[in-house]
């Protein structure tokens, strides 16, 4: 039976007995499921919630990050009982002089990472070339043999169920007749390390039984039958404490021999645990996802009586960020970067402006619509104001002289230069042309009237962009005086049309009981 079988295991003494015996009933079958996946993003881990039935069983928690390929993150040693650097050779298991089938131990493992990659494990070969001088001369490195690796998952009653099972067509190098350095070689074996792949999304259980097994002419699973020099090969023991991960039986291992599977088996001395490094990718890990984004995760019973699993999708939203705007209202300074401020809650965020749907920073007098948008992992939010570039009649007076329109000695604020009666005050007020006059179809002036209901109105037009420019009302019965001029408030002033640059709008005044009444507007800066 091959060693991808699922065996029992018996009690009988100090020892467990595993016969290779097909599960009649496997381990009682146990509900798992999650509660709500949908998350918003804290900064805290955002651990899946898990109910059970029966309650209260112990799972482990796997994480993948679905943004990345399948099979994508970094590579992590989750267990490692080997050194860095192979010796010539170690102590080691013969399978054929032993009649062994399989050798294996019980791991926890460590670090975070849990989807299988890879695994290295260590064997000694006592084959010399010399001796098998037809392969020899086939492959002068070594010949190619099939090797397999398994885990199984432990439950209660000692039975095993089987994971994940890989097994690999191995170069198997000859046992060198010299030393790198041309002197004889010293050992009777030769250690090297033999590599096996699984492919992705396979998902480790925080403990485990690894088993390695090969068959030669007499051992083996399926023993060949035919001598060749498989039989000299071994697999590499040792007693050293992990280096990553936890030997939960340490000074012990699996044997399977003459049919028998024993753990703990008895009579092996010193070391006795194979040589494995095991690697996983970070793309599939214990740790609970901080981030927002879509990952799946996975559940698995721990329990050494239950099975169980389930899998799906957790979702951590964008938590929403708030934006504040500062300096909208701007006075032109002739400068090309007039940007508004912005803020964030949390501080610090990236945010992306655009004015009027242009990331372009206006450089010319206006109102630009402003929008804002949260650019970040894990926040999002939106926010829209308008910046205002205002205008003052020394900057307007400027930009006027240097468009040729006014003369630098009739830029004054009661600068006439086309003699029409409009100042020059008057037209930065009104947002009229430099070349305005009296008679202007459009623009016009502001014009008085008189109400249905007999109020007396103005409609005049202001100009949105000017900085400084305060407009009053004042009425007089007496024009010849002009000390009789009073202030006027408008019972209602409403805006009857506006762009960009200009609002139209209509000032209602009091009536008043005298005989004749004047009224002004009046423009001052």
């Amino acid at each position: 039976m091959p060693v991808d079988s699922v065996p029992s295991i018996a009690r009988l003494g100090a020892t467990f007995f595993l016969y290779y015996v097909l599960l009649a009933s496997a381990a009682d079958a146990a509900e798992v499921s999650f509660g709500s996946l949908q998350k918003v993003y804290s900064g805290s881990p955002n651990v899946a919630p898990v109910t059970t039935v029966p309650a209260n069983l112990p799972y482990q928690l796997v994480y993948g990050d679905n943004s990345l390929p399948a099979g994508g993150g970094t590579s992590e040693i989750v267990f490692n009982n080997s050194p860095n650097t192979l010796a010539l050779s170690y102590s080691s298991k013969a399978f054929e002089a032993t009649k062994t089938s399989a050798v294996g131990n019980y791991y926890k493992l460590g670090a975070s990472a849990r989807m299988l990659q890879s695994v290295e494990v260590t064997f000694v070969d006592w084959a010399r070339a010399i001796n098998f001088p037809i392969l020899a001369a086939q492959n002068p490195a070594g010949y190619v043999h099939p090797l397999t690796v398994a885990f199984y998952k432990v439950m209660s009653g000692s039975e095993l169920v089987l994971l994940y099972s890989k097994t690999e067509n191995t170069l198997i190098p000859w046992r060198p007749e010299t030393l790198p350095n041309g002197n004889p070689y010293t050992s009777n074996g030769y250690a090297f390390r033999a590599n096996f792949t699984f492919p992705s999304e396979l998902i480790l259980p925080e403990q485990f039984m690894v088993v390695v097994s090969f068959n030669t002419q007499n051992s083996g699973f399926a023993p060949i039958g035919v001598a060749g020099p498989y039989n000299s090969l071994n697999i590499a023991l040792t007693s050293l404490t992990p280096s990553v991960g936890t030997d939960l039986v340490p000074d012990d291992a699996l044997l399977v021999s003459n049919g028998v599977w024993y753990f703990p088996s008895t009579g092996w001395a010193n070391s006795t645990a194979p040589m494995i490094r095991l690697h996983a990718l970070t793309s599939r890990t214990l740790t609970p996802p901080v981030n927002a984004g879509s990952y799946s995760v996975t559940a698995t019973l721990s329990d050494l009586v239950e099975t169980g699993v389930a899998t799906s999708t957790l979702n951590v939203q964008k938590a929403t960020a708030g934006i504040t705007f500062g300096n909208l209202s701007q006075v032109f300074t002739g400068n090309p970067a007039q940007s508004a401020s912005v803020a964030t809650t949390p501080a610090g965020l990236n945010v992306q402006l655009s004015y009027s749907g242009s990331a372009t920073t206006p450089t010319a007098i206006g109102l630009y619509p402003i929008s804002a948008v949260i650019n970040d992992n894990n926040y999002t939010g939106s926010a829209a104001d308008v910046l205002n570039i205002q205008d003052t009649f020394k900057a307007w007076a400027a930009q006027q002289v240097s468009a040729g329109l006014l003369a630098q000695d009739r830029a004054d604020e009661a600068g006439d230069p086309n003699l029409s009666g409009i100042p020059n005050l008057l037209k930065f007020a009104f947002c009229l042309p430099v070349n305005a006059t009296t008679g202007s179809i459009n623009p016009k002036l502001p014009a008085f009237s008189l109400n249905q209901q007999g109020f007396p109105t103005m409609v005049y037009r202001k100009n949105r962009a000017a900085v400084g420019i305060q407009f009053s009302w004042e009425r007089s019965s007496n024009l010849a005086s002009s000390l009789d001029w009073t202030p006027v408030t408008p019972i209602e002033e409403k805006i009857l049309q506006q762009d960009s640059d200009v609002q139209i709008l209509e000032a209602t005044l009091p009536k008043t009981l005298d005989s004749s009444s004047f009224y002004r507007l009046k423009v001052s800066h």
